[in-house]
């Protein structure tokens, strides 16, 4: 870009999940099922201008910023024939989500 002038931008980040489970069991005249369903959904948006002095080139840069979440993580399980066996998972996970964008520009 070259000055002199007025540089603006903008974007919308959007995003949806969704996560679902169920857990059945039947033994006659036991019939049991359960389920959830989750969803989420969102957007974020940003606008930036800057103004470009006369008589000289510019780039344009940015810069993401995350955040991160660090999660423990503990699962049940359960197996059914003639009998049941039941077993847990233990773990970690981390979970790393946008949040913003910063925009510089420098002169080149």
């Amino acid at each position: 870009m070259r000055g002199p002038g007025m540089f603006k931008t903008s974007e919308t980040y959007s995003w949806s999940n969704s996560w679902s489970a169920s857990i059945g069991y039947e033994a006659q005249p036991i019939n049991i099922a359960l389920g959830v369903n989750v969803e989420a959904s969102g957007s974020i948006g940003f606008e930036y201008e800057f103004n470009l002095p006369d008589n000289y080139s510019y780039g344009l840069y940015y810069t993401d910023y995350y955040q991160f979440y660090n999660m423990d993580v503990h699962t049940e399980y359960i197996a059914c024939t003639k009998t049941c066996h039941y077993w847990s998972e233990y773990g970690t996970a981390t979970a790393r989500v946008f949040h913003r964008r910063e925009y510089f520009v420098q002169r080149i």
